[in-house]
């Protein structure tokens, strides 16, 4: 289960596990269907008003399970990890989806996935599929109650990891 591999990286750095909540997954899976759906000449990515929200998106010609791009997902939001400094607890944009899954004072979280065959570019995100080959597109979104990154707040809820992990 994705929210097990979410709750082990969380608990590297001392974070509480979270639950899984409906309400959430409707509004993740919401924006992740509108993302996938509505593309943006601009942003391929682009968040909505919700606070707490990481977004992921990837695409291939031959496919991903759901698990395996969920956990790519999570990996990804992860590895921002070396863009943290501890010794100057703040936001890093670089580092704020890492940030984003390990705040402390979260509760709970929802999680949305979408994908699409897409045979043409999709706006700004640069997908390249034709009639013959499509490109398979997967959009994940957390959404995470309390929301996190208060600028006030990272040094009480991003803490260092208490033992080393890898993937």
């Amino acid at each position: 289960q994705i929210i097990s591999y979410y709750n082990l990286l969380r608990d590297v750095h001392d974070a509480p596990p979270v639950i899984i909540d409906e309400q959430l997954s409707g509004s993740a899976s919401d924006w992740a269907r509108h993302l996938s759906i509505t593309p943006n000449e601009t942003n391929c990515l682009y968040h909505s008003r919700m606070g707490g929200e990481n977004i992921y998106f990837a695409w291939s010609t031959w496919g991903y399970s759901e698990m395996e791009f969920s956990r790519a997902a999570i990996r990804a939001f992860y590895e921002e990890i070396k863009f943290y400094n501890y010794s100057s607890p703040g936001l890093n944009l670089p580092a704020a989806h890492f940030t984003n899954m390990i705040w402390r004072n979260c509760e709970k979280i929802g999680i949305g996935v979408f994908h699409m065959n897409y045979t043409s570019p999709h706006g700004a995100c640069k997908v390249v599929g034709s009639m013959d080959r499509p490109a398979r597109g997967y959009m994940l979104v957390v959404h995470q109650w309390p929301p996190s990154n208060i600028l006030t707040q990272f040094e009480q809820n991003v803490r260092p990891p208490k033992r080393s992990y890898s993937f």
